[in-house]
């Protein structure tokens, strides 16, 4: 593991053309990775952690300034391999559209099968049978 990769991160921050090497990527990623479970530690010695106890001043600031260079890197490295670099934001967009509510009414892929109002067939299987 070689920290110069890391550093070396923050220095191209917002360069997002070029190519990043297997090395420097995951040099970054785990240095990066080693950090981020690293803050909250120091959030609690500090007692710079939210009422809640979530987030502290270090987690949130840290993780403000590493978004930048941690996608600049990830774009450089989808580049290398031969692929956009907005190939490496496609499985955030992924999971942001499966926690997403369905779309009401049919669209053309089928009907809702949450049903017109959102209710299951079970939702309305119980009312029926409720009704009686």
């Amino acid at each position: 593991m070689n920290i110069k990769y890391y550093f070396g991160g923050f220095a191209r921050y917002a360069t997002f053309d070029g190519r990043a090497s297997r090395a420097e990527f995951w040099n970054f990623f785990f240095f990066h990775l080693f950090v981020s479970l690293l803050t909250p530690y120091i959030d609690q010695m500090f007692e710079t952690y939210s009422p809640d106890g979530n987030y502290g001043i270090f987690n949130i600031g840290y993780r403000l300034i590493a978004f930048l260079p941690s996608l600049a890197v990830g774009f450089r490295r989808m580049h290398d391999s031969g692929k956009s670099g907005v190939n490496y934001i496609v499985p955030i967009w992924n999971i942001i559209l499966a926690v997403r509510e369905s779309e009401i009414g049919e669209n053309e892929y089928g009907p809702n099968p949450y049903g017109i109002n959102g209710e299951t067939e079970d939702d309305l299987i119980s009312q029926i049978g409720n009704e009686s």
